[in-house]
C-alpha cells in the first residue's frame, strides 16, 4: 500500500482544526454514516486522495473505503 504521508497528515489537522465548526457539521447532518462525513473534511483539506490514504486515515480496510467513496459518487457528493 503505498501512502502519501503529506497527504494523510494534511488531511489530518485539516480534520482537528475543523472540528470546531458546527456549521459544516450542521451541513454534512444528513450523511447517517461519520467515516462518509470524515471523508469529505479530509477530501476538503487534500483535494485529492487515493483510496488507500482513505483506508489509513479511517483505520479500514481498502474495500471498506472503496465502498464508502463508491457511495459518496454515487449520491453525487463526489466526482471523479
Amino acid at each position: 500500500m503505498l501512502l502519501i504521508n503529506k497527504n494523510v497528515t494534511t488531511a489530518t489537522n485539516y480534520l482537528e482544526k475543523e472540528k470546531k465548526s458546527k456549521n459544516h457539521f450542521a451541513f454534512l447532518s444528513k450523511f447517517t454514516d461519520n467515516k462518509q462525513i470524515n471523508i469529505i473534511f479530509y477530501l476538503l483539506a487534500v483535494e485529492e486522495l487515493c483510496v488507500c490514504d482513505i483506508a489509513c486515515l479511517l483505520n479500514l480496510s481498502m474495500a471498506s473505503a472503496s465502498h464508502h467513496l463508491r457511495k459518496l459518487a454515487n449520491q453525487k457528493h463526489l466526482g471523479y
